[in-house]
């Protein structure tokens, strides 16, 4: 199991899997079968959390030189465009798991903030169902 937010395809420089359709055959060769899926519509909360907790991780002072440049990368100028390309990679993450035929259960954040219990169980309930369709050997 993995957590994967689309944001992640572009980070270094080196990066062999910057696209969603490597990634999901990345993780069909390592006989990934199931992709539970999470789209938070305010991506913006979701930015500034992740910024805060990396930040704080790093040790960081929020005002501190290192900090605003952090805020600039992350929030700069283009941030209307950034937010419509993670939008735009989660839509192409799914189409690209469905092509491959990964069984694909989507939630919203609110789902799984607040109704973890059902999630947990929906995803229990389709690796289940995955497995029972398994050649036994």
């Amino acid at each position: 199991m993995t957590h994967i937010q689309p944001q992640f395809l572009s980070i270094g420089n080196n990066n062999s899997i910057s696209t969603a359709h490597r990634l999901m055959l990345v993780a069909e060769e390592a006989g990934i079968q199931v992709m539970v899926a999470v789209h938070r519509r305010n991506q913006l909360a979701q930015m500034v959390s992740a910024f805060k907790i990396q930040n704080k991780a790093d040790h960081i002072r929020p005002g501190s030189e290192e900090w605003n440049s952090r805020a600039n990368q992350t929030f700069g100028h283009d941030l209307v465009s950034k937010l419509n390309q993670n939008t735009d990679d989660y839509k192409t993450g799914i189409k690209e798991a469905q092509k491959l035929k990964f069984s694909v259960l989507e939630f919203n954040f609110k789902d799984v903030a607040y109704k973890l219990c059902s999630v947990v169980d929906a995803i229990i309930k389709k690796l289940k169902a995955r497995r029972s369709l398994e050649p036994s050997i």
